[in-house]
């Protein structure tokens, strides 16, 4: 056997011997090659990420190469095909992607193993009574480095909160998102005119009711940005305040940004939602519902996104100004799953 140890070779063209040659962990045998073996944890911390660069993963228990493409390290050989159910199963260029909307669509992996990206929402925040507060959005989580094994990942989708009915009464918030071991919080009630009208807490916080209140706290990290890994809490905002001059609620959080504070008169934006691009294009998840006015604005007909930016999934219900109540309700969230096919 020869060992060779050297920093570089220049001008060699062939490199000869009777048995086998190591070089560092890569050993060289008259009819195989041993490339060496690390973790996942020592790959991304010291490996070589040139294009074509050959590891043993022990955390995969196979074999990776590295591609330079969107999908970075990629497994090879002595796995079983990878096979998953649940939600809806659709596919966006190389990518199989599953879509759960309720809390029966489990996701399952039936055979082999695979690194996924993970989305996950929690339901929205109703709006207040009256001139109320915009709902808070729910938490927004993203990871993409979980290891999906074969065994059922049970699925609870969080629901939107319902808006406050009677006189004086908060919106509910929207209820949690769980998923592979992470909780994405449910958004932040808005508060309520003319006396209830502190925003209630959540994954992002609902906007303050009329008047002179303070929105919401958020369980989840402000600094999102698109397509941004999350922190375990995932991205959230605090609700807006309402305005001391009357007739001005404040907008809900949002998973990019926090509510507007309450102008006289006026409606002003929830919290902006963020943009995420695992369904193959790139759509809006987690505003925060605008705060609305009365004493001749504008009301709100509806959860539109005139005013704020709500998006897809997990927003928070939009202010009404209506003196007879505010009918609005948060919307629920959402698991969506990304892999390569």
């Amino acid at each position: 056997m020869a060992i060779v140890n050297f920093n570089s070779i220049s001008g060699v063209s062939t490199i000869s011997a009777t048995s086998n040659i190591t070089v560092g962990d890569v050993k060289l045998n008259r009819h195989s090659v041993s490339i060496g073996t690390t973790d996942t944890t020592g790959r991304n911390a010291g490996v070589s990420t040139a294009i074509g660069t050959l590891i043993f993963n022990t955390t995969r228990n196979t074999a990776q190469v590295y591609t330079g493409s969107t999908d970075g390290w990629v497994d090879f050989g002595g796995n079983e095909l990878f096979e998953a159910t649940g939600g809806t199963k659709t596919t966006s260029g190389s990518y199989t992607i599953h879509t759960m909307t309720a809390s029966d669509q489990d996701f399952v992996v039936t055979s082999g193993s695979k690194i996924i990206e993970v989305l996950i929402v929690g339901g929205g925040g109703g709006t207040g009574w009256d001139v109320g507060g915009g709902g808070g959005a729910g938490a927004l989580i993203y990871s993409n480095n979980i290891n999906a094994t074969p065994g059922t990942y049970d699925i609870v989708i969080g629901s939107g909160g319902a808006s406050g009915q009677s006189a004086q009464a908060k919106g509910s918030p929207g209820t949690n998102t769980t998923a592979f071991g992470f909780t994405a919080a449910g958004g932040g009630g808005g508060g309520a005119y003319p006396d209830n009208g502190t925003g209630q807490p959540g994954g992002s916080g609902g906007g303050a009711g009329d008047n002179g209140y303070s929105g919401g706290p958020a369980s989840g990290d402000p600094g999102g940005t698109a397509n941004s890994v999350s922190p375990a809490s995932g991205w959230g905002n605090p609700g807006g305040s309402s305005s001391p001059a009357s007739w001005g609620s404040g907008g809900g959080g949002g998973a990019g940004g926090s509510g507007s504070n309450g102008s006289p008169n006026s409606q002003v934006p929830g919290g902006a939602s963020l943009p995420y691009s695992i369904t193959g294009s790139s759509a809006n998840y987690a505003g925060g519902g605008y705060g609305n006015a009365d004493a001749g604005a504008v009301y709100a007909t509806g959860n539109d996104t005139s005013n704020s930016p709500l998006g897809t999934y997990g927003y928070g219900a939009n202010g009404t100004g209506n003196p007879n109540g505010s009918p609005f309700s948060g919307n629920s969230g959402v698991v969506i799953v990304r892999y390569s096919t």
